[in-house]
């Protein structure tokens, strides 16, 4: 698809890890390898604009390099954990929206108060 969500689940995840951009960026949706560096020049452009914003600022961190989406899904992990609900982290946005809502609620370590279960590996 080419939509660009893998692009600010890398910045979100590069911000809460430390990670650099080289190491936070995938392929997303299979790019070339020139998309790859050019997806990795933004990410890490967009980490030195951003890079006042606390890691542990995750309302300031979804405010400036996240979206509506992501936003609406760390609504939906933190309303099933705090209902004991089942949360299915599928890929790298939920992933990374898990680390907003973990950040956002500290006492959600590993959401224990909810079920998460983690379906697969991508990025």
């Amino acid at each position: 698809m080419g939509i660009s969500n893998t692009t600010a689940s890398a910045l979100m995840t590069a911000k809460f890890a430390g990670l650099t951009a080289e190491e936070a960026t995938g392929r997303g949706t299979n790019i070339s390898d020139e998309r790859l560096k050019l997806k990795q020049r933004i990410v890490h452009d967009v980490l030195v604009k951003y890079k006042d914003i606390p890691k542990d600022d995750a309302i300031g961190i979804l405010a400036a390099v996240g979206g509506f989406e992501f936003t609406c899904i760390v609504g939906v992990i933190l309303g099933a954990a705090a209902h004991h609900g089942m949360v299915i982290i599928d890929g790298f946005n939920t992933s990374a929206c898990a680390l907003v809502a973990k950040t956002l609620v500290p006492s959600l370590h590993g959401l224990r108060y909810g079920l998460s279960f983690i379906c697969r590996k991508s990025g």
